[in-house]
């Protein structure tokens, strides 16, 4: 998976601020885990550069996913736990309940990216979310089964995102060992 700069999609073909990036899939983080394996014994030609970039972009797109699947979580456990539903009720509670006031909310300390290209890119991790805005609160059968979907969601992007933070702690001690044996050629230095 190249990284989101040149997973830019444009018709034109030239770079603008109207680039569409490409969607970051589950199935690209496991090719990128897949691809990267053999971090633990990279010896010089291996592309550690590269593998950090992509590894450390996806790291960025899943924290994102997951903070908003863990607050749809809340939000959803949150309707089911106040019985019948009350509007008034849930917009009084639900800033406690998205901040995690609510218990079993895993929310994330980091705050939602800046970076529109990490919006874009999480946007099909977050298609369950999507189906919030058109979710009948007022039916615990249905918020049930959305709930077990955000979950289910929740559960494989929290997965991926600790296999990537791992990969990348086996990244670092890589170019570590590298520089201590003297065999990083300049083009993969990452002091320049």
């Amino acid at each position: 998976m190249p990284s989101a700069q040149a997973q830019t999609h444009n018709p034109e073909g030239d770079p603008s601020e109207n680039s569409i990036p490409t969607p970051l899939l589950l199935a690209d983080v496991d090719r990128l885990l897949l691809e990267s394996a053999r971090a633990a014994r990279a010896g010089a030609a291996a592309p550690v550069r590269a593998w950090r970039a992509d590894l450390t972009e996806a790291l960025e797109v899943l924290t994102y996913a997951e903070t908003v699947l863990a607050g749809d979580a809340a939000l959803l456990r949150h309707s089911l736990a106040i019985g019948p539903f009350d509007h008034q009720q849930v917009l009084g509670t639900l800033p406690r309940a998205v901040s995690g006031g609510v218990a079993g909310y895993a929310g994330s300390s980091a705050g939602p990216p800046d970076d529109e290209i990490v919006f874009a890119r999480a946007d099909r991790l977050l298609a369950v979310h999507e189906r919030m805005a058109g979710a009948d609160l007022t039916r615990p059968a249905g918020v049930r089964r959305l709930l077990d979907d955000v979950e289910s969601q929740l559960g494989e992007v929290t997965a991926r995102r600790m296999q990537v933070e791992a990969r990348l702690g086996s990244i670092r001690a890589a170019v570590i060992r590298q520089y201590r044996e003297g065999i990083v050629p300049p083009a993969e230095s990452w002091l320049r």
